[in-house]
């Protein structure tokens, strides 16, 4: 980053947060918005797979009335990393039960938790970095 980009970034905002408590307990401050550059972040990831995506038809005749298949392109891992860069751009911290602040990268933790939780944490992620239809 240069100099003038480091400037620029200091004098930005920086997003308010809001707490958001899982059906076991757990605590998860997330952030309520996320920076243009975060959107671009989450979208590189999209871009890279489909950068290995290609379309097959099985004859001239599927070709011609539009029926292709998608080849090389693996869409859950495409997802999974689309949820692990989301997560590690809106979560700020997550808390145990207890209160106890938990080290680690979030998105291990995230979806180390129980079935619940994790849904829970999807859906306040999702509705951060999704973008709202008017």
């Amino acid at each position: 980053m240069t100099e003038k980009q480091n400037k620029q970034k200091e004098t930005l905002p920086e997003a308010p947060t809001k707490e958001v408590e899982t059906p076991s307990g757990y605590k998860v401050e997330i952030k309520e918005w996320i920076t243009g550059r975060e959107k671009r972040e989450i979208r590189k990831v999209y871009m890279k797979g489909s950068d290995k995506m290609k379309l097959r038809a099985e004859s001239s005749k599927d070709a011609e009335q539009g029926k292709y298949e998608m080849e090389g392109m693996d869409s859950a891992a495409i997802t999974d990393e689309v949820e692990d860069v989301s997560w590690r751009l809106v979560i700020v911290s997550i808390k145990d039960p207890k209160g106890n602040e938990i080290e680690g990268d979030v998105a291990e933790i995230v979806i180390n938790l129980p079935g619940p939780d994790h849904d829970m944490i999807k859906d306040a992620v999702d509705d951060v970095t999704e973008r709202k239809k008017k």
